[in-house]
């Protein structure tokens, strides 16, 4: 379960060309998630489906305080960022 999440917190963003074309509905995708559930992976299949739905399949989401990834991903198709102590990560594959 998580705790009150700060959103206060500025966002971090590590990038690329991500930004230019899906960054404001990641942002607004982790802020709906957030509002709407409390557990990590209810979260993270919520942004997936949303992603999936609106950018085409087949894009993977991890959502959590404490994690490792190491993942292949499309060309331009990736992001990390936090929204308080949260991390979110997305990219497409497939």
């Amino acid at each position: 379960m998580l705790s009150t999440l700060d959103l206060t917190t500025p966002l971090l963003f590590l990038l690329g060309f991500f930004f230019l074309f899906y960054s404001q509905d990641a942002i607004d995708t982790a802020f709906q998630a957030i509002a709407k559930y409390t557990v990590e992976k209810d979260i993270a299949a919520f942004v997936k489906k949303e992603f999936d739905r609106k950018h085409q399949p087949t894009w993977h989401v991890v959502v959590g305080r404490n994690f490792g990834s190491y993942v292949s991903h499309e060309s331009k198709h990736f992001a990390y960022f936090y929204v308080g102590q949260l991390a979110f990560l997305l990219f497409r594959a497939g």
